[in-house]
């Protein structure tokens, strides 16, 4: 049964941090490694009756421990109900908005450092990365060294298939799908349409359903 996978100190301790008690929307489940909570006013809420589901098992994901990771700089909203599967890694230093219904399957990693904004109906396969800086700080030899960031946006109904990876600067439009092991580092103002490859349109007038 689902209940018994539940953390109760985790799940407590979440929600006495980030709301004092006065809401409960966390669930956590064993094997979720905290790193850092951040402030405790750095969530907010846009549902009072939505749920945020994290380390809740997923695809393939065995023995995998799901990280939270937020800073003290960070901003999290939360439009709706959030699911982060078994083995994500979520690491949080700048501001992202998670529409709702958003949900990561097993072993992706989700890192904002500046900005990242996912629509309503947002569906991560597993092993998918969403990263909006370099990772590391890049220069010139003898040079000027720092880290670029720039903002992605994840529109509404979109699904995020298995491997893809999604860099800083992307953009991608409503009701769209990004293929398995697919790389996308640009904006795509049309709807409708399948990213594969690295940053290829396959197909327009696409379709999906969960």
């Amino acid at each position: 049964m689902e209940f018994f996978k539940l953390s109760l100190l985790k799940t407590l301790y979440f929600n006495l941090y980030y709301f004092k008690g006065k809401k409960f929307p966390f669930r956590v489940y064993r094997d979720v490694k905290i790193g850092k909570m951040g402030k405790p006013d750095c969530i907010s809420l846009e549902q009072d009756a939505c749920r945020i589901l994290v380390g809740k098992n997923g695809s393939f994901a065995l023995g995998q421990t799901t990280y939270w990771d937020v800073a003290d700089t960070a901003k999290m909203i939360f439009k709706g109900n959030a699911t982060f599967s078994k083995g994500t890694q979520l690491v949080v230093s700048g501001h992202v908005t998670f529409g709702k219904n958003f949900s990561c399957n097993s072993n992706c990693i989700l890192n904002a450092g500046k900005s990242v904004l996912f629509g309503d109906d947002v569906l991560i396969g597993w092993n998918a990365l969403v990263i909006d800086g370099d990772g590391h700080e890049i220069g010139q030899k003898n040079g000027t060294f720092n880290e670029k960031y720039e903002e992605i946006q994840i529109g509404n109904h979109i699904w995020i298939a298995s491997y893809a990876k999604i860099l800083k600067g992307t953009r991608i439009s409503d009701d769209s799908v990004v293929a398995m092991n697919a790389l996308v580092s640009k904006s795509f103002e049309e709807t409708n349409i399948l990213i594969g490859g690295i940053n290829k349109k396959l197909n327009t007038n696409i379709d999906w359903r969960k």
